[in-house]
Order: C-alpha cells, then structure tokens, then sequence
C-alpha cells in the first residue's frame, strides 16, 4: 500500500490527490492519509508526500518504520520540509526541472522531473460559458485558496469600471464577501476552478504552481502577481521560470500600473489562445514509483 500525504493548503493536497488517483488507476494500493484514523502501518510500503510541516510526522514514521518515501516537490525553489525530508527521500519528482540546483548533489540521483499534476476540467470551456450567459471576454481573477488583498483592490478599483467589456469572475478567498452582479461573480471559493482556468480567456493571479500550469496546460493567456512575501520568495521563482520559459508576464504589486496590466490584456485577447501544453508525465510518475515500491 502507497500512503498518499498531503498538506496545509490545497497547493499540497490537490498535487497529493491527483497523485494518488493516477497510482490507483494504474493498479496501486492507495490510501490517502486521515489524521482522524490510525495507520495500519504494517500494510505501507511507501509514503508519498508533497511537502509541507503537517507532511513530515508521517514522512519520519515511515523512515523509522523501514518505508520508502517519495516526495514531489510543486515549486522552483523547495519548501523547507521537503528540503528537510530530501536526504532520507527514496525518490523525489521534480514539477520544474530548474529545482534541481536547489537540492544536495548527493541528492540529485533521486531526482526525477515529472511535472505538475494538475486537474483536468469537468465541463467544456464554451459550454461553461452558455450556462452563464457570457457573450464577453471572460477575466478570471483568483488570489489562490486563501485570496489576494492585492488582486481583490485591484478587481474593486480597477476591472468593476470595465464590466461592460468584460465578464469577471473573481474568486476573492475569505478576505471579500460574495457578489452577484452584471458581468461579474464574486466567490470566495469557486469549485472545479480549473473549470474556469480553462474557460477564461485571460487569467489574473498569484503565481502558485498549480494556477501556472493550469494555465499553460489549458492554454490559456495569463497576468501573474506573485505573493512579494511567499516562503523564500517561490512565487517569484516560478513567475520567472514561466516568463522565461513560455512567455507569460508577471508584475510586481507595489510599482505596476493598471493600464500596463490592462494593454497586456488587451494583446492577449488580440493573440488569443495558447497552444495547450502537456504539463505531467504520468506514466513516468508511475514507472519510477513502481521501481521504488517493488
């Protein structure tokens, strides 16, 4: 049995879910992790664990307890816990390839890009948009699960006084109330998001790892702030990653001007989309699981 392990916040546990979904349909023995239920530790050969602290309990059990442990890491620069749990790691997944320099070289043989997991939509783009009535441009703004101060003064002050060039939907976190108005949603959580993501004909958001290679996965045009104050600055490296890499703009929240953010979507409506890019290598993930655990 594979112990799947996720974390904190939905960038550890979404990762940790689809993970584990693709071991089980290749045949693997999984459970996802329950702290509210006891291990049967006797029936684990492996933990796989996405990172964060609520990960590395579990990640030291199955160390002391003769398990394999494979980590998969979702940023450019490593979270402490998995830079914490590498040297006892039996195999880690890399989601960018630039990572590798942040890990020990006595590490690097365990090391394994694969990607990011990310969740496919449940419902066709143009169909969502028939549903909801959107005959504009469909903006999609989201600070993450946890919201963006930033990105919901932004969306007040800027984007509500285009509405009638725009559809927006904003998913807002905790920090807003919700809002059902013309031309534009406000949720504080949207479910199935990657429904959106892949609907929208531009995206405005922090740059978690998840929302970035949705958006190249989807194809979809993209406008990222990453968080100035995330752990050791990883939602800039990511940014800069996918600046360089494919292309996407990021701004920093404290200098930029609304009309460059806004002649950047104006450009991206013009380009229209994205050609959409395979963004986790699943049956590599699966093979090199299965050379750990046999």
């Amino acid at each position: 049995m594979i112990l799947v392990v996720g974390g904190a916040s939905a960038g550890h546990n979404i990762p940790a879910q689809i993970m584990g979904n693709v071991l089980k349909e290749a045949g693997f023995d999984v459970t996802f992790y329950n702290p509210k239920e006891k291990v049967a530790w006797r029936d684990v050969k492996a933990v796989l664990a996405t990172g964060s602290r609520k990960s590395l309990p579990m990640a030291l059990q199955a160390k002391l307890r003769g398990k394999k442990l494979i980590l998969h890491e979702q940023n450019v620069i490593p979270g402490r816990a998995n830079r914490f749990m590498a040297g006892i790691a039996d195999q880690i997944f890399l989601a960018f390839e630039e990572s590798r320099i942040f890990f020990h070289s006595r590490d690097w043989n365990k090391l394994t890009f694969v990607g990011m997991p990310v969740r496919e939509p449940t419902t066709d783009g143009e169909e969502l948009k028939r549903k909801m009535r959107i005959r504009k441009p469909l903006l999609l703004v989201t600070g993450g699960s946890q919201g963006s101060a930033f990105l919901n003064f932004f969306t007040k002050h800027v984007l509500m006084d285009l509405r009638d060039k725009y559809f927006i939907v904003h998913q807002c976190g905790s920090l807003e109330d919700e809002r059902f108005m013309s031309s534009y949603i406000r949720a504080q959580t949207l479910p199935d998001l990657q429904n959106y993501v892949a609907a929208a004909d531009v995206v405005i958001a922090r740059s978690g790892s998840s929302t970035l290679h949705e958006c190249l996965h989807f194809g979809t045009q993209a406008v990222f702030f990453p968080m100035a104050y995330s752990t050791d600055r990883h939602q800039w490296a990511n940014a800069e990653v996918f600046r360089q890499k494919y292309g996407y703009p990021f701004f920093w929240e404290h200098v930029v001007k609304p009309s460059e953010v806004l002649s950047q979507v104006e450009e991206f409506l013009t380009k229209g989309r994205r050609n959409p890019v395979e963004v986790f290598d699943s049956a590599g993930f699966v093979e090199a699981v299965g050379r750990v655990v046999s």
